[in-house]
């Protein structure tokens, strides 16, 4: 009787088989962690985004709300003749990076404040924008809020300040004096003919802890002018 032969793999097409399977699995895994980083990257930049818009809406209320005041200036003693109001912004930079500084007289009530009555809120503020940079690996970007108008717009005891951001790496204003296209890197109400600019450009870069960076750049109009049609940005 013969014997009946029983096919089967070879021990050769067994180890190809395997370094076939093998290969499929590498190449849908890089696929799925391809994916899942790019799932990752765009929910990093949806968070940006919605941040930079609070951000935008904060900013611009301040900037729109921003006064000289003229009385307070003209009252100031000979030994406080270094008072400022209106808007007074610093230019500044960190290893080329752009962490400008900028104070202001807002005419509106407190943005964050909650501990008193709105009948008793003053409605005049200071308010500076800045970047604390004391710690370069732990950010913030910060907002004080002065409630009461002192001798000095930089700084007060009653001071409150809100870190704001710990993903703004950077933060650049200028200014326009009127529909000229050319941009003011640094303002002084006190040394300008009209102390309140008639525009400003607010550029704020954004990076999150996966390495996602945003740029969010914006223009606000602070005073009408009768010189023509203002086109500063197209």
């Amino acid at each position: 009787m013969k014997k009946e032969q029983i096919s089967g793999f070879t021990l050769l097409e067994l180890l190809v088989t395997l370094a076939l399977f093998a290969t499929i699995i590498t190449l849908l895994l890089g696929s799925f962690v391809q994916l899942q980083n790019q799932d990752t990257a765009i929910s990093d930049i949806l968070k940006l985004r919605q941040e930079a818009r609070i951000l935008e809406k904060i900013i611009r209320r301040d900037f729109q709300s921003a006064v000289y005041l003229t009385e307070y200036m003209r009252l100031k003693p000979v030994i406080l003749d270094d008072r400022q109001s209106g808007i007074v912004s610093l230019s500044n930079e960190y290893d080329n990076k752009n962490r400008d500084v900028v104070h202001m007289h807002v005419h509106k009530p407190s943005e964050f404040n909650r501990t008193m009555k709105l009948s008793e809120d003053p409605e005049v503020h200071e308010v500076s924008y800045f970047i604390d940079d004391t710690d370069e690996d732990h950010l913030r970007f910060q907002r004080r809020e002065e409630l009461y108008v002192d001798d000095d717009i930089t700084d007060g005891d009653r001071s409150i300040t809100y870190s704001l951001s710990q993903y703004v790496t950077e933060f650049d204003i200028q200014f326009f004096r009127g529909i000229e296209p050319e941009k003011i890197e640094e303002w002084d109400s006190e040394k300008e003919r009209q102390p309140i600019p008639a525009g400003v450009e607010v550029t704020l870069i954004y990076q999150y802890d996966s390495g996602a960076t945003l740029k969010s750049s914006f223009q606000i109009i602070l005073r009408s002018t009768t010189e023509g049609f203002i086109t500063w940005k197209n």
